[in-house]
């Protein structure tokens, strides 16, 4: 699947992963940021937007790769899941969560 805007009615189960993962990310924030699923432009020049998460309240960005979100549409799982926000916590830009050791 192509990423995407996401109707949260039509697409309620792919659109619910990504309010779970946002909702563990805000939970456990350490610089108390607030993650939220918005409609954001993936490429401006192409008017190509896209449902995905952006972090609010420190370091303001969009946290999803493509990748990322290719593997949230094909979670099927909450293991998958909780996998996706280990990768992202991990992940070589640190999130808000401090450099890896």
């Amino acid at each position: 699947m192509t990423e995407r805007v996401l109707n949260p009615v039509a697409d309620a189960n792919l659109y619910d992963r990504f309010e779970a993962i946002a909702s563990i990310l805000t939970a456990y924030s350490p610089h108390n940021a607030i993650y939220m699923v918005e409609v954001v432009y993936l490429d401006y020049d192409q008017d190509w937007k896209w449902t995905t998460i952006v972090r609010k309240g420190y370091n303001e960005c969009q946290i999803l790769y493509p990748r990322d979100w290719q593997r949230i549409i094909e979670a099927d799982t909450m293991e998958k899941l909780f996998e996706i926000v280990k990768d992202l916590v991990n992940d070589k830009y640190e999130l808000d969560y401090g450099k890896k050791d």
